[in-house]
């Protein structure tokens, strides 16, 4: 029973990462598109910079909360940043600040577009239901995120193979060197997991926990790649606006899932 009761906060816990990750400028297509794909087959190289970043960002982490012996995000901060630890609060404050006001204007801006309703609704409503459910504490958010996370992530793969096709696979468009490349993937990899390191400190996740992780979220991106790969996208949103393919039931499922990944980060953020 004990054995069991562990495979589920570990599953419990993996989904929590994925969520505090993958946010809605994922889900919708917009952050690979921007940090990837303009560097045609180096954007291979962004992915492997990217993936590599975070193998070795949760193992430093882990690596120094054994050494201090705490699994608490404030008293790490403390111990290794010292009397600068109210300074990267400050950092990471503002960080969830312009993180959680870009989760409400998306919010307003899908619901003007598909049902016409004016701006401040949509993301007073969501605003709402973020504080009903952060009533719960951090249990109740790894339930909403093990709720929306495995469905949103099904999705956006079902997405990933309606679109590819031999003729879109093109990676023969290079706009920029490998280098750049390699950097747009590390910053790519930082400014998301700036987002996810307090939930790190919320999860039990060892090592190996986090390796799957890392190569969860490196697949979406493959997949995502392969399709983006001869597109030259104005849209925002060019995930969304490829699930059309799927037909109408399943383009306004998607909406949902990019309703649900705004949901998904606002709550980890707040």
């Amino acid at each position: 029973m004990k054995s069991g009761n562990k495979i589920w906060s570990t599953v419990v816990d993996y989904f929590l990462m994925l969520g505090a990750i993958i946010g809605v400028g994922f889900a919708s297509g917009k952050e690979i598109y921007v940090f990837f794909f303009q560097f045609g087959q180096s954007s291979f190289l962004g992915l492997l910079s990217f993936g590599l970043l975070y193998v070795v960002l949760f193992f430093i982490i882990q690596y120094f909360s054994n050494k201090i012996q705490t699994n608490n995000y404030d008293e790490f901060n403390k111990k290794i940043f010292g009397k600068f630890c109210s300074t990267t609060k400050i950092f990471l404050l503002i960080n969830f600040l312009i993180t959680a006001s870009g989760m409400f204007a998306g919010a307003d801006y899908l619901f003007k577009k598909f049902f016409n309703v004016g701006y401040m609704i949509p993301s007073l409503i969501l605003g709402i239901l973020t504080f009903i459910i952060l009533l719960g504490g951090i249990e109740k958010i790894k339930l909403v995120a093990n709720l929306i996370i495995p469905i949103m992530l099904l999705v956006i793969v079902i997405n990933s193979f309606l679109n590819i096709t031999p003729q879109n696979v093109n990676f023969q468009v290079v706009k920029n060197s490998g280098l750049m490349s390699i950097y747009y993937g590390v910053l790519f990899g930082v400014n998301n997991f700036v987002t996810a390191l307090p939930v790190v400190f919320e999860t039990k996740l060892k090592t190996k926990g986090n390796v799957f992780v890392t190569l969860t979220i490196c697949v979406v991106i493959l997949l995502n790649l392969f399709v983006l790969s001869s597109n030259n996208f104005s849209t925002d949103m060019p995930m969304f606006e490829l699930s059309a393919v799927g037909g109408k039931w399943f383009y306004y499922i998607y909406f949902s899932i990019l309703i649900l990944a705004l949901f998904s980060t606002l709550e980890i953020c707040v």
